[in-house]
């Protein structure tokens, strides 16, 4: 017996169903009545197929603008960067003896000198340039919060002894 069941198909002949075992003629996908679902399903899935591919598609080119703006952003930077400065000999003598200093000091005094919190800076009262870097008598030991207040409000640092005048 013929399935006279027709919804709107691809296929303007009837053909055997695809369905293993079935015998009987059916337009939609080449499924009949009994098994339509299993053409449904197919339809679904080439549907989701397109819009995966799509969807990879709009990626890759999303992607791509994203390492074309990285690669220009790149060699922006590689065009900006500038030397750094050298420096003496003294100098760099003067930091290897900071670096003991520094060290030998945060172990003496391993609190904050204004919260009391773990201190792992050091603040230079009166700066660090030239000899000011050694004087240990200029010292602070602080922590981070402490000491990003110290240079955020110097005036408050001025009044209470945390900043001298160089």
């Amino acid at each position: 017996m013929t399935d006279f069941w027709k919804p709107h198909t691809p296929y303007s002949k009837p053909q055997q169903c695809k369905h293993e075992g079935c015998h009987k003629f059916g337009w939609y996908m080449g499924f009949c009545q009994k098994h339509r679902h299993y053409g449904i399903l197919h339809e679904k899935e080439a549907k989701e197929a397109q819009l995966n591919e799509r969807r990879r598609k709009d990626r890759e080119k999303k992607q791509a603008k994203r390492d074309a703006a990285r690669l220009k952003a790149k060699e922006n930077r590689k065009k900006e960067r500038t030397a750094m400065k050298k420096r003496s000999i003294k100098r760099k003598s003067q930091e290897v003896m900071y670096t003991i200093l520094r060290k030998t000091y945060l172990d003496e005094h391993q609190l904050c000198e204004i919260c009391s919190m773990d201190a792992h800076d050091i603040h230079h009262k009166r700066g660090r340039t030239g000899e000011k870097l050694l004087e240990s008598d200029y010292f602070m030991a602080v922590c981070r919060p402490c000491h990003d207040r110290i240079h955020n409000n110097p005036a408050w640092a001025y009044e209470h002894g945390y900043l001298l005048r160089k």
